[in-house]
């Protein structure tokens, strides 16, 4: 029992969030108490960890970590979560928390991002911006204006202030889904973008929890949306929301709950839309469809073949061709990203810093909770897959842990795609629930 309340409390402290604003001070500690209501079964284990909790705030503020009033609304938020949480049966705290989560991905939105939603609403001056996200802003701003989209891609990363000209490689022309789908949503300016991007982080909290509740069932699956809240806080205050892969990652997230399902409709439009935001989630798609051979689920097998065939016929017929308007294809190093293979063969210090990308919105960060979750969940998984021999466990794992592997592929990565660690960190932590189903042998 003392090795449960320990490893619960643990997981607790691995999503309580860096208070940077009003509302992540709000919604982070009133969760804190939502969730502890949920996970431990008595009032008494809880009351233990609210004590524990609290003796940690009252340290940080004697060490001068934190002031007394944040504290000071830290705790009684908690308490008041915690306090609701009881008033109100399982199911309904469980409720109450996916909309305080959505909630508060609402009010960041709506007051920590007023400041990027006044910088996106200007198009972008050529010459005059440096960052792919401004890049992407101005392609959207010319293809309004009707400009089509390779061309105006094309002018977009001829523009930058670096003076690059075009990417240099097939995978740094974007295809123009996302684009088109930025077009159709009303509006003439960038925060049209970031309101559309809002409304699909709003399916987070609730697609968190139900990949989660396949796994664990409904009591440790409300972990999962609070740990992964913290991550997408990033994209909602700064131009990020414009990085495509955070577009991809939901809905591959989404697609991936349907596959679950065995929805075979559902999970083939979902990773028909993931592919067409970020090609690069292939790598995903590859490793759930060797799964699902292996396990000959022909009729899910399909919902995965037909996003990659489409893809792939896509880039023969439409991208491919566009490309080569602009680019000298016939240089390998187009193709393959291998012109520092000799600088770059210890992949470590790369994707090491991927495993840093956005950890800084978590308290705990200095304890490398992203190597912790990698970690401990591929662990977890893998012996409860060995131990029950259920698929779910298996499908996973292979959501995420090929792409970290695919990472060391010397000359692949730079110490800037820090970023791509928006394709796999999030479904180690949607995974970490699975390490308390594995000690308790409890759904």
């Amino acid at each position: 029992m003392r090795k449960t309340f320990l490893l619960k409390t643990g997981l607790i402290f691995l999503g309580i969030t860096v208070p940077s604003s009003i509302p992540t001070l709000l919604i982070n500690s009133f969760s804190i108490g939502l969730v502890s209501s949920i996970i431990f079964l008595t009032k008494k284990a809880n009351f233990k960890f609210l004590t524990l909790l609290f003796f940690i705030y009252g340290l940080m503020v004697y060490l001068n970590l934190w002031s007394v009033n944040k504290i000071f609304i830290f705790v009684i938020l908690t308490l008041l979560g915690s306090f609701f949480g009881y008033l109100v049966n399982k199911n309904n705290r469980i409720k109450l928390l996916l909309i305080i989560l959505t909630l508060g991905y609402f009010l960041v939105a709506f007051i920590d991002g007023r400041p990027i939603r006044q910088q996106v609403k200007k198009e972008p001056v050529l010459e005059n911006y440096i960052r792919d996200t401004n890049c992407y802003l101005k392609t959207y701003f010319l293809i309004s204006k009707g400009m089509p989209y390779y061309q105006a891609y094309a002018l977009a990363e001829s523009g930058e202030a670096s003076g690059d000209g075009y990417p240099g490689e097939i995978w740094g022309w974007k295809t123009p889904f996302l684009f088109y789908l930025w077009k159709l949503f009303p509006g003439s300016d960038g925060r049209s973008i970031y309101w559309l991007f809002t409304i699909l982080v709003f399916s987070l909290p609730l697609t968190c929890y139900l990949i989660s509740k396949k796994l664990v069932g409904k009591t440790y699956a409300v972990l999962a949306p609070f740990f992964v809240w913290p991550y997408f806080l990033l994209p909602l205050k700064e131009s990020s929301f414009l990085q495509v892969e955070w577009w991809g990652l939901i809905f591959f997230l989404i697609g991936f709950y349907y596959l679950l399902k065995k929805n075979f409709l559902l999970t083939t439009i979902f990773f028909t839309l993931t592919l067409f935001s970020r090609e690069l989630f292939v790598v995903h798609l590859f490793s759930l469809l060797v799964i699902l051979f292996i396990k000959r689920q022909k009729k899910m097998l399909f919902s995965i073949i037909i996003p990659i065939l489409s893809i792939l016929l896509f880039y023969l017929t439409v991208h491919i061709p566009n490309v080569a308007n602009f680019e000298n294809l016939k240089n390998m190093n187009s193709w393959l990203r291998e012109t520092n293979i000799s600088s770059n063969f210890n992949s470590w210090p790369m994707v090491r810093t991927t495993l840093a990308y956005n950890s800084w919105q978590y308290l705990f960060y200095n304890l490398y909770l992203f190597r912790t979750s990698l970690l401990l969940s591929s662990l977890a998984l893998l012996f409860l897959y060995f131990k029950r021999k259920s698929d779910k466990y298996f499908l996973l794992i292979a959501s995420y842990l090929p792409f970290f592997l695919f990472q060391f592929k010397p000359g692949l990565t730079t110490l800037y795609h820090d970023y791509w660690g928006i394709y796999y960190v999030p479904l180690t932590l949607i995974a970490v629930p699975v390490v308390i189903k594995l000690l308790t042998n409890k759904t």
